[in-house]
């Protein structure tokens, strides 16, 4: 299954209300000799949940680490202003990890944060995940569209089984949010 193109609908979006914002964070997590899901650093992309009231849940991916800060629009050539990786589902996170940021306890390694702002949650089903995101960069306001979706590879061969998992897709879009 392939992700949506969504660049050219993003380019041309405007930002969200502020009474519409759910927040996000991006950190990147060190992980340390206890956790025991992985023993590799990557990225844990939490969102707070609409209709959570309490907002004490986070949806929440985990990526290898990429380079989010494209700062430059001139390096799209590289990549077309977009990036595409594995992710994997994780259990939702607690909404304190929104401005969390130092040593997680019981020697789970370390996060630091690498994104922060609000979203707009465009689609959400049990295969898809999509929403727009807007932050703040060196004091100039950025944008992007992540979709995470469900992948699913066929066996090559019968000793082989096939397997599920997610990808991400995430694309920045360009516009004046003057």
């Amino acid at each position: 299954m392939n992700a949506p193109d969504n660049s050219t609908r993003a380019a041309q979006t405007p930002p969200i209300p502020a009474e519409n914002k759910l927040r996000f964070v991006v950190l990147r997590h060190d992980v340390g000799g206890k956790l025991s899901r992985t023993g590799q650093s990557h990225l844990d992309w939490m969102f707070q949940q609409a209709g959570d009231t309490g907002n004490r849940l986070l949806k929440t991916w985990a990526t290898p680490i990429l380079d989010l800060t494209m700062a430059d629009p001139a390096d799209d050539h590289r990549t077309g202003g977009q990036l595409e990786t594995e992710a994997t589902q994780l259990i939702d996170h607690r909404a304190a990890y929104l401005d969390f940021e130092g040593e997680i306890s019981g020697g789970r390694g370390r996060v630091t944060r690498v994104l922060s702002g609000h979203y707009q949650l465009l689609r959400q089903a049990t295969d898809r995940w999509e929403a727009r995101l807007y932050w703040s960069q060196a004091g100039q306001a950025r944008c992007a569209e992540v979709c995470f979706y469900r992948i699913r590879s066929e066996r090559r061969s019968r000793r082989e089984e096939s397997r599920e998992g997610w990808s991400l897709r995430f694309s920045r879009c360009w516009y004046d949010t003057n």
